[in-house]
């Protein structure tokens, strides 16, 4: 059902959206960094918190700031760069800011529905190939276990994630303090979130990007409240097939 989706919302967002060829590096990459200074993120750790698990927290960031961050973070000259390097423009559909701690090794061993978090390698399946996923690192070093993602040409070798060797693979990690922002495409890079090493605290925020005819805001981005996804059991939020979730949802034009 995740590969008839993916195939049938890539290909309808290909002939309804493109605009223009994407990019060779991200064709063959299917990531990207950029520099970036985001100070409006100075205070990130004053936002109230949501303990998902014992090891999971969420910031509940306010609506007013949420437009403010989103203003500034994906400003003309942002948006002109993801469009000439994907060939989209986006519909901003969602965003979650989140902590991470570090995981006893007693509690790693879980199944996949069952993660604190997201750290097992995985792609992101009910989704197009085109859906861009934006993440900004608040404080994260290499002993912060940042997201690391393998390449797009790399990852259509892997054939069984499960048997994913670490210290056989090239991975790039996202790694900044609110000086760069990374994109990348989930669909088609493997990808996972690191486990921080002890007594360290890893905070992102990631937002959802899904293809439009122009850049908008999805008006319910503030109001989708962080909880666990009962139905799916997993401790996200996020919408899963967005060309049905995000059906009925208004959009807010960039001014």
């Amino acid at each position: 059902m995740c590969k008839a989706y993916s195939n049938t919302s890539t290909l309808y967002e290909n002939i309804r959206y493109k605009k223009s060829k994407s990019c060779e590096s991200l064709r063959n990459q299917g990531y990207f960094e950029y520099d970036y200074k985001c100070s409006i993120l100075n205070g990130y750790y004053s936002f109230e918190e949501y303990k998902v698990n014992k090891y999971l927290t969420i910031r509940l960031l306010p609506e007013e700031f949420i437009y403010k961050l989103i203003s500034e973070v994906f400003n003309s000259k942002f948006r002109n760069y993801i469009q000439n390097k994907t060939g989209f423009c986006y519909s901003i559909d969602y965003l979650i800011a989140y902590d991470r701690d570090p995981i006893k090794s007693e509690d790693k061993a879980v199944s996949t529905l069952k993660q604190w978090y997201s750290y097992v390698w995985h792609y992101d399946k009910p989704n197009s190939q085109n859906m861009l996923k934006i993440i900004i690192p608040i404080n994260i070093s290499s002993e912060h276990g940042p997201l690391e993602v393998i390449s797009n040409s790399k990852s259509s070798k892997i054939k069984k994630i499960n048997k994913i060797l670490d210290n056989e693979l090239e991975t790039y990690k996202f790694i900044g303090n609110l000086d760069k922002l990374f994109g990348f495409l989930p669909n088609v890079c493997i990808h996972r979130d690191g486990i921080p090493k002890f007594n360290k605290k890893a905070s992102q925020i990631m937002f959802q990007l899904n293809p439009s005819k122009e850049w908008v805001i999805n008006s319910r981005i503030s109001t989708r409240q962080p909880s666990l996804n009962k139905s799916l059991k997993i401790w996200t939020t996020e919408p899963k097939f967005p060309l049905i979730a995000y059906r009925s949802d208004k959009r807010i034009k960039f001014s």
